[in-house]
């Protein structure tokens, strides 16, 4: 997270980790009924590995076969059973009574499908920062959904968690931060640009802090750390670049995008570490 404006406090942020491919199953069924049996919540959230893998495999095709013009022509009505299959999930989960111990990570997988759907269904602007935006989100939220659905069946089982297999989610999310900061860089001189890649950097930021469920408590911290200080800075910065009164002055906003500096590489460095 840095400072996009022609300040002179742009140092860009490399992204040092190993950027993990998103091990998402082939999809082996399509739709939206649901027959949930008792287990409200175990059975939503892990019926729901097929929709997430559809919609990834929709947007994010990288086989000849999905490229093809008749995949193409199908995808339309794949992803809406998909996202029905999805909000079905959701609607089974808001009735659900999960355990205490499974709360934090049903009401995470809520919240991430639900920023998901709403990305998917997005009807505003059809320009090309809107589509970039709307893209990464889909992006990132996919990889926290992936997480999501693999903490609540360790959780169930009993099993530890995988760090390279849990950091999906936080990995993908940070990714794409730094394609924000990237594209904030290229078109500093657009108010509106700038303005909506910071508010992507918000909501990614906002999903960052709660990925921090992770099996190592320290590098959970580190990440919460980083998530609320970029939240913050980019919070700022938005004001910043429409001429607007911060609560810091230009000196504070400088020490704040330095400390989220070296947030960031303590989080990729221990990144690296773990997943080693």
């Amino acid at each position: 997270m840095l400072l996009k404006t022609s300040k002179p406090f742009t140092s860009v942020i490399a992204v040092s980790f190993v950027v993990l491919t998103l091990a998402l199953a082939t999809p082996t069924a399509s739709g939206a009924d649901l027959k949930a049996p008792a287990d409200l919540d175990n059975f939503a959230i892990q019926n729901s590995k097929t929709f997430v893998s559809g919609i990834h495999q929709i947007f994010f095709c990288e086989t000849a076969t999905c490229k093809s013009s008749t995949q193409q022509t199908l995808n339309p009505v794949i992803l809406e059973s998909d996202v029905d299959g999805l909000r079905s999930s959701l609607n089974v989960l808001k009735s659900s009574r999960p355990p205490a111990s499974q709360r934090a990570i049903v009401k995470k997988f809520l919240d991430d499908a639900s920023l998901l759907i709403s990305s998917v269904d997005y009807k505003g602007s059809n320009t090309k920062i809107a589509a970039e935006t709307t893209i990464g989100t889909i992006y990132f939220t996919l990889a926290n959904l992936q997480s999501d659905i693999y903490v609540d069946e360790s959780l169930k089982t009993g099993k530890p968690l995988n760090f390279r297999f849990w950091d999906i989610g936080v990995v993908a999310t940070m990714y794409q931060i730094s394609q924000d900061q990237k594209q904030i860089l290229a078109n500093r001189n657009s108010v509106s640009a700038a303005v909506s890649f910071e508010n992507n950097e918000v909501t990614a930021g906002e999903i960052l802090e709660s990925d921090a469920n992770g099996p190592n408590a320290t590098f959970n911290r580190l990440v919460k750390t980083l998530a609320s200080n970029g939240v913050q800075l980019a919070k700022q910065e938005i004001l910043y670049v429409q001429g607007k009164l911060t609560n810091l002055t230009s000196s504070q906003l400088s020490a704040l995008n330095s400390t989220c500096n070296s947030d960031w590489n303590k989080v990729a460095a221990l990144q690296n570490e773990l997943a080693s």
